[in-house]
């Protein structure tokens, strides 16, 4: 089975769904990650911004990317924070999936996200707009949702702690980023019967296959805190942005300069 993850920067799947990543992989699938952008932005420090930085979560993601078995890793070439959703990201993305030709798509969800950045929206809702337009659907499981109704128990947190920790410039080595992503997949363990760790998904037409044997249904108060407790968290961890931002042209950066049928470990 070929299995495709969609990632808006280097960090989201091994932030989100790392565990069921490694789980297709030890059962013996082609898993292949794809990056939206490649997190130019992704620093405090004007002096870093722009491809400097970039090398560097390219590498970390490289490196993520070994720890977990990955077969090919792709970027798209969108620059961070400069994402689209239009007739041309549409047409890259159509385009993209017709050559992987996936059984398995997993994306961000672009309805009930809990994060709300510009590229997690851009790339879920072009995602989205081509699955649903694609004659052959693939199965498609949405991540960062707030609805889920899906969940798959976290048998490999170990390995993915390791995979989490190669993102050092986002400060994920940090012992309280690690115990967070633990928390998280603690807390929808809760809704997921003979599992203590989960991640969780939101399955659009899930009615095609079996569902989670009485998944038990996460109330809407808990939803509601949840978010704003995710967001919050993530608002103060991550790199902010300077009182300057540089722009693009500035930094010398061009959309589209990685090969996007050259694949990269």
């Amino acid at each position: 089975m070929k299995v495709l993850f969609f990632s808006p920067h280097p960090d989201d799947i091994e932030f989100s769904c790392v565990s069921t990543e490694i789980e297709l992989v030890n059962n013996g699938h082609n898993v292949i990650m794809a990056c939206y952008t490649a997190d130019e932005y992704g620093t405090d420090r004007n002096d870093f911004k722009g491809e400097r930085i970039s090398r560097i979560r390219r590498r970390e993601m490289r490196e993520a990317a070994k720890v977990v078995g990955i077969n090919k890793l792709y970027w798209i070439g969108y620059i961070d924070g400069y994402s689209r959703f239009d007739k041309e990201s549409i047409k890259i993305i159509k385009n993209f999936i017709l050559k992987i030709k996936p059984d398995v798509i997993f994306a961000p969800d672009p309805f009930y996200t809990i994060d709300r950045h510009i590229d997690h929206i851009n790339l879920a809702k072009t995602v989205y707009y081509v699955w649903k337009h694609l004659n052959k659907k693939p199965l498609y499981l949405l991540y960062y949702t707030y609805l889920p109704n899906y969940y798959i128990p976290a048998r490999n947190r170990n390995k993915g702690v390791i995979a989490f920790k190669k993102h050092v410039s986002q400060g994920f080595a940090n012992p309280l980023f690690i115990y967070f992503s633990w928390f998280l997949k603690f807390f929808y363990g809760i809704f997921t019967p003979h599992a203590i760790f989960s991640e969780a998904f939101r399955i659009v037409n899930y009615s095609i296959i079996k569902k989670n044997k009485n998944p038990i249904k996460m109330p809407r108060i808990i939803i509601y805190f949840g978010r704003r407790l995710f967001r919050s968290i993530f608002k103060n961890i991550l790199p902010r942005e300077d009182l300057y931002r540089p722009t693009p042209q500035e930094l010398g950066l061009k959309e589209f300069r990685f090969d996007i049928e050259q694949s990269v470990i």
